[in-house]
């Protein structure tokens, strides 16, 4: 059921990832504040957008799960946790953009600091999870991946409205003689 859960996420993940290298790429080069702030704006909005189509493609697990396996244990087990798949699927885009428009906008050390922080609190959400659950299960790995997905969307949205935008300093070259 893993095995297919994740194929399926991994499948809808280069879109995320476009939108990061598209964000990284062209907000440095944009000088003027307005012009900078509606691009991240668009961008974060089309990382949502590209997150809901995502999320719906992850839904085909409910819908035809015998066209993956005719194991009915396992066709339960995706059917169960499909709603985490879509929830991750759905944030990985939205998350993945606002990464970009903040490493486009060269804060990369509250990304690097969000980073070292997060495999504390996901492995920490393991743990918990397992307690409560009675030992790790699929639904308790894709639980603590969802929650590091969320971990993500949050810190970086939080990120965005509460940092002003910065243009990026401009090189000029000085010849001194």
């Amino acid at each position: 059921a893993h095995q297919v859960l994740i194929s399926l996420f991994w499948a809808v993940c280069p879109f995320g990832d476009a939108l990061s290298q598209c964000a990284q790429a062209f907000l440095p080069a944009v000088r003027s504040v307005p012009g900078r702030r509606k691009l991240q704006q668009q961008l974060v909005t089309l990382g949502v957008l590209v997150g809901l189509l995502s999320a719906t493609a992850c839904l085909l697990p409910l819908l035809i799960a015998e066209a993956f396996t005719a194991d009915a244990a396992i066709c339960a087990a995706m059917r169960s946790t499909v709603p985490l798949l879509v929830l991750c699927a759905a944030l990985y885009p939205a998350a993945s953009s606002q990464e970009g428009v903040i490493i486009g906008s060269q804060d990369n050390a509250f990304v690097a600091k969000l980073y070292a922080l997060s495999p504390l609190l996901t492995f920490g959400l393991v743990h918990v999870l397992s307690k409560l659950t009675g030992g790790p299960t699929l639904a308790v790995a894709w639980m603590a991946f969802a929650g590091f997905q969320a971990m993500r969307a949050v810190g970086f949205a939080v990120r965005l409205a509460t940092t002003p935008v910065n243009e990026p300093a401009e090189c000029r070259l000085t010849f001194k003689g």
